[in-house]
């Protein structure tokens, strides 16, 4: 039996050795538990192996493939680390919605066409230390073929910032008017209420998706099918 102080030798030049091999890059383990594990497959080199040396390339094997494999969780779970961190640094802004103040109609035009109009209110927090313009919305669902005639943002501000615009760390209300030529779907007499996500996007082209149900303005279409 050992002695402890021989013990306490062994254990830290075993944690010292795996802190070492831990940080190797993914190729090398990968290298070597594949360089093992040729010498048990492969039967001109499994038969130069010792017998009384067999176990050792099969823990040798095992570990390093285990080590390889945490390895790769490890860079993958870095990867989603800094892809989070990314998208966050991005959020220059933060938009609640207001569905109860959100709204939508079509409405026929003298040719014909129809014009579906989106106005959507949202409560918009400023998560920078500058001045934020938010300059335009989109429709991302439901899905409207047709001309984009509008999609502005307003925010209301007016203040030593200037107009328009969304002061550093403030929130305030917003209101995304959009319009497009088409009608989402079948085009009916009386039209429904829409579960909608709308894309806002500020003057550096940072961009927010949002979620909100749409109250269909009661206002049919007469002549509709």
């Amino acid at each position: 039996m050992p002695e402890p102080g021989t013990a306490a030798t062994i254990a830290g030049a075993i944690t010292n050795a795996l802190t070492a091999i831990k940080d190797f890059p993914l190729w090398l383990l990968t290298g070597i538990a594949l360089f093992l594990i040729a010498f048990l497959i492969v039967p001109v080199l499994s038969a130069a192996v010792p017998q009384e040396a067999r176990k050792f390339v099969i823990l040798g094997a095992g570990a390093f493939t285990i080590l390889a494999v945490c390895r790769l969780g490890s860079l993958v779970i870095s990867a989603i680390n800094k892809y989070r961190a990314d998208r966050e640094a991005r959020r220059t802004f933060h938009l609640t919605p207001i569905s109860q103040r959100s709204y939508w109609g079509p409405t026929r035009q003298k040719d014909g066409t129809i014009v579906s109009q989106i106005r959507a209110e949202f409560m918009a927090k400023n998560r920078t230390n500058k001045i934020l313009h938010l300059v335009t919305a989109r429709v991302l669902k439901p899905k409207i073929s047709g001309d984009v005639l509008e999609g502005l943002i307003f925010t209301g501000a007016d203040s030593k910032f200037g107009v328009d615009c969304l002061p550093p760390g403030a929130t305030m209300r917003i209101a995304a008017h959009i319009m497009i030529r088409g009608f989402p779907g079948r085009v009916r007499k009386n039209p429904p209420d829409l579960a909608a996500v709308l894309a806002v996007a500020d003057d550096e082209g940072n961009e927010q998706r949002v979620k909100l149900s749409l109250k269909a303005i009661p206002v049919p279409l007469e002549d509709a099918r």
